[in-house]
């Protein structure tokens, strides 16, 4: 789902027009950003949590250049799910598919 849908849907379920629901959630974006940038992290009670984390340094081989090499230190967004979420996650059943995918890819590592 694209932001407009997320608009739209939120305007159908709130029974308000849609450019109130877009300045609802334009808002809602506005804060998530600054409060993550301004170092706290977010909880959303039975939903997720996120967070800023620093990445530790770390040194791998860089194939085209045929040497070692180092990424630095940086910065990531860390969202866990919880709760009701996470529940909801867990319980969804792997298609046939998406199995079979998983598999092939697992193979391909060793």
């Amino acid at each position: 789902m694209v932001k407009k849908e997320l608009v739209a849907e939120i305007a159908d379920r709130m029974n308000i027009d849609k450019e109130t629901a877009g300045l609802f959630f334009q808002t809602f974006q506005d804060v998530v950003y600054d409060t993550l940038n301004s170092g706290e992290d977010i909880l959303i009670v039975n939903m997720m949590r996120m967070e800023i984390v620093l990445r530790d340094g770390r040194s791998y081989y860089d194939l085209s250049a045929k040497a070692n090499a180092w990424a630095p230190p940086r910065y990531n967004l860390v969202i866990r799910p919880i709760g009701k979420l996470k529940d909801s996650i867990k319980s969804q059943k792997v298609s046939t598919y998406e199995a079979k995918k998983l598999r092939k890819h697992s193979r391909s590592e060793d």
